[in-house]
């Protein structure tokens, strides 16, 4: 009689890295016709009919477009960047800090990882990160976390709230903004990759996080959990005051501005504006992609360049975003 042998084979459990590489994904715009890749970004939480996918706040702008739906983009998981793409809606925005959270419709079973918190990491750390290098599809890089916060003010002048910023040694491309930071020991994402830094005389560079903390009180502010639908956002503001002039538009805080259109309208800080381009020859294609800024010129709200001489455009202010 013949017996029976019963092999079991113990399925493989991903690893750190590979856990990683799944949650990331390529952000792309729609535009014209063709599919502009922006940034990367991580899903870092399961909800009704897809997942909540973080980002680079800066890699947001532009949202609310007039003439293309930019709060409408799309994702995609591949290796090369391409299809299938996922439809993704932006959440939110924060004015504090350099994070977006998109919702990506798709029925993926993605093993997310868990968002940590950075302040359990000990300097020195072995970090990982998978992000996309333009069209060089997704590559993964290990590093060091230098400490979960900057000991003393930020060196980036731009960032209004220092404190949310974290250095970290590690190598990045164009295109990371966005991408998860893990610790590789605990397994958990302590960091969204948003940019970096070099002192003129000095080749190294100090690559910047914002703290997992920051995207845990965030998520908390846009999105009901018990009902899972979007936090109605606060009523319409009558005016724009000096002071929120100076903490959300000014000459500290400029983005860039790239619209269609005679009278475009335009997103910034959650309130929507129109531009008042009278005598512009205006043509199909972009008639203004600029840093810009916003300031008052004699009582009157106005678009200022950053590179000089471009004229000063006149807005009005429509409503706050809805």
């Amino acid at each position: 009689m013949l017996a029976l042998i019963l092999l079991v084979i113990p399925a493989k459990a991903s690893t750190i890295s590979e856990k990683t590489e799944k949650i990331t994904g390529a952000l792309f715009e729609q535009h014209n016709d063709t599919t502009q890749f922006i940034c990367s970004g991580f899903v870092f939480e399961k909800v009704v009919g897809g997942y909540l996918f973080a980002t680079a706040g800066h890699c947001a702008e532009g949202d609310n477009d007039n003439e293309t739906d930019f709060s409408k983009k799309q994702i995609s998981f591949q290796d090369d960047e391409s299809k299938p793409y996922y439809e993704a809606t932006l959440v939110g925005r924060s004015n504090i800090t350099d994070i977006a959270v998109y919702f990506v419709e798709t029925d993926l079973n993605i093993e997310l990882i868990p968002v940590g918190n950075q302040n359990d990491s000990k300097p020195g750390a072995t970090i990982l990160n998978t992000s996309y290098m333009l069209d060089a599809g997704k590559l993964t890089y290990y590093g060091r976390l230098v400490r979960p916060s900057f000991a003393h003010k930020s060196p980036l002048d731009i960032v209004k709230d220092w404190t949310n910023d974290m250095p970290i040694n590690i190598n990045s491309a164009p295109g990371a903004s966005g991408s998860p930071i893990i610790d590789e020991e605990r397994g958990v994402i302590i960091g969204i990759l948003v940019g970096g830094f070099t002192y003129p005389e000095d080749i190294s560079e100090i690559t910047i996080a914002i703290q997992a903390t920051e995207l845990t009180k965030y998520r908390d502010t846009i999105w009901d959990k018990a009902s899972m639908e979007p936090i109605t956002p606060p009523p319409a503001k009558a005016a724009i005051t000096p002071d929120v002039l100076s903490n959300s538009f000014g000459k500290s805080h400029p983005f860039m501005l790239t619209v269609h259109g005679p009278s475009p309208e335009f997103t910034q800080a959650g309130y929507i504006f129109k531009a008042d381009v009278g005598g512009f020859e205006l043509s199909d294609e972009y008639y203004y992609a600029s840093p810009v800024y916003i300031d008052m010129e004699d009582g009157k709200l106005r678009l200022f360049s950053t590179k000089s001489p471009e004229p000063s455009i006149g807005i009005t202010l429509v409503s706050f975003a809805k």
